[in-house]
């Protein structure tokens, strides 16, 4: 069996602190996620495109 982690890198406020992340800090949470799957022997980690608030794009533009 194979067992994957998945994020849609929802970045939303803490519903008790009200505090925010920016997108580099959930940009940077993601790849750390990543990383600790792969140490942890998931298979794989994958990250879902979505687009407007309150996701980011996976796949952002470049100015």
């Amino acid at each position: 069996m194979k067992v994957a982690l998945f994020s849609l890198m929802m970045n939303v406020p803490n519903a008790v602190t009200g505090e925010s992340w920016t997108a580099q800090q959930k940009f940077q949470n993601v790849i750390d996620q990543a990383i600790l799957a792969e140490e942890l022997g998931f298979d794989a980690y994958g990250i879902g495109e979505r687009h407007g608030e309150p996701f980011l794009s996976s796949s952002p533009p470049l100015c």
